[in-house]
């Protein structure tokens, strides 16, 4: 009999890096392939080209003997684990299921989803607020944020909006593994009531739950930019038009590392959604919530959720 393996799929701004370093990574009982797995900058190219490269360009058999490599255990001696966030912001979902199928076939499918009313600010904060992947001079250059709301909704397939509309995901993955095999868990629990949460875990993993609680117990979250952080790089973002002047404030940084500190010291920054965007992400997500409500049988009603 081969041993069970799971595919953590994300969704983003659920704890999935808390999972990934402290139980995945750490406990005895579970075989990893994920961010801070054994090996990991060895295995980083392949695991995201996984995720976010077409075929001509995916070597599927490395990933083939990766995988069989790293799950290869007799029955019983470990859970096998897949985890990769990615996923829900890849272009190519579909694709990534059906590969995933091949190289897993016999695997349970979790996906861990969260109230999009507290996911986009929290999404903002973390990575919206500050351009990537643009020209140096363009870089970590502060974006206000219903500037940047108005482009995630104006580019849906581009830009995190359809990596919260669950009820997709759940459909592609159930497409290849069907629904039996895909559980559904909520962030939400793991606030209100983290050990009820990790005895789902618990379940899946087929390890302890007292384990479980063990190795994730006073868990933290990446360090999330502070209210001064933000304001301060509001601030900049407004003057760098003025010739000279961002250079200017990245040497005043280097030289005055203790202002660098006082900026990340300090509360995490405070986002709020105005009303007439709450109704915006409201009416995007809506339908597909009250489908995969009616699919799974999660109250999600209870936390508030678009429906």
């Amino acid at each position: 009999m081969s041993s069970p393996v799971i595919i953590h799929i994300g969704g983003n701004k659920t704890a999935s890096t808390s999972l990934q370093r402290r139980l995945f990574a750490k406990h005895p009982g579970i075989r990893y392939l994920g961010e801070d797995c054994e090996g990991y900058v060895e295995l980083k190219p392949l695991l995201d080209s996984l995720v976010a490269d077409d075929d001509s360009h995916f070597d599927f058999e490395m990933a083939k003997r990766v995988f069989s490599d790293r799950f290869n255990v007799r029955g019983g001696e470990s859970t096998c684990v897949y985890s990769n966030e990615d996923i829900m912001t890849s272009s190519l979902p579909s694709v990534c299921a059906a590969r995933l199928k091949e190289l897993a076939p016999d695997a349970q499918v979790v996906m861990v989803i969260r109230n999009q009313l507290t996911t986009w600010p929290s999404w903002y904060a973390n990575h919206g607020a500050y351009l990537k992947n643009v020209p140096r001079r363009y870089w970590r250059r502060h974006v206000g944020l219903e500037e940047w709301l108005e482009f995630c909704f104006s580019f849906p397939k581009k830009t995190p909006a359809e990596a919260m509309n669950y009820e997709r995901f759940l459909r592609i993955f159930e497409k290849e593994f069907s629904f039996s095999r895909m559980h559904v868990l909520l962030y939400e629990e793991l606030v209100a009531d983290s050990a009820s949460y990790y005895k789902q875990w618990s379940n899946l993993l087929g390890i302890p739950h007292q384990d479980v609680l063990s190795y994730m117990a006073d868990h933290v979250e990446r360090r999330r930019y502070t209210s001064r952080r933000v304001f301060y790089d509001r601030w900049v973002s407004r003057l760098s038009a003025i010739p000279g002047f961002q250079a200017s404030q990245e040497a005043m940084l280097r030289l005055l590392p203790v202002l660098n500190e006082w900026l990340d010291d300090g509360p995490p920054a405070q986002i709020e959604l105005t009303e007439t965007w709450k109704e915006r992400i409201s009416d995007y997500y809506r339908c597909s919530n009250a489908n995969l409500a009616k699919m799974t049988g999660l109250d999600l009603a209870r936390y508030g959720y678009p429906l």
